[in-house]
């Protein structure tokens, strides 16, 4: 949820459904691709990945498909602050956000990362297969 009364679901073939505090309704969407997560700074600021390098924004309006530098399934995003965040998925893809595009950046793993966390200011938790756990520590 993006505030109390303002939930986001996403999933297969481009569903993107909204919460408006009392029901759930379909929301137009720029893809028929498979989502498979979120993240949201802002109830106006939100982004989506999925498969065949897929990423959405939201801006407050309208999700639109965003610039990908991968053709890879993304499976999470996470994000510290409106410009830094992080997204990984098949192959140890891992991809990081400017505040104006994505990147991809140096993976711990060749392996499929299934999840990544920003939590904090300096360190990048992401985990994948083979029960593998890694952190990035920035600048290092």
């Amino acid at each position: 949820f993006s505030a109390p009364n303002d939930g986001w679901s996403v999933g297969n073939e481009g569903v993107i459904l909204r919460y408006d505090g009392q029901s759930w309704q379909d929301f137009p969407s720029p893809t028929q691709k498979n989502i498979f997560s979120l993240s949201f700074n802002t109830p106006d600021d939100g982004w989506a990945v999925g498969v065949a390098g897929t990423i959405l924004h939201w801006d407050g309006q309208d999700w639109k498909l965003f610039p990908s530098p991968t053709e890879m399934i993304l499976s999470r995003v996470s994000f510290r602050g409106p410009d830094e965040g992080y997204i990984v998925g098949a192959a140890g893809i891992m991809l990081k956000f400017d505040g104006k595009e994505w990147k991809e950046i140096s993976s711990p793993s060749k392996r499929y990362l299934y999840t990544v966390l920003a939590a904090n200011p300096d360190v990048v938790w992401t985990a994948g297969r083979d029960k593998k756990v890694f952190h990035l520590v920035e600048g290092k």
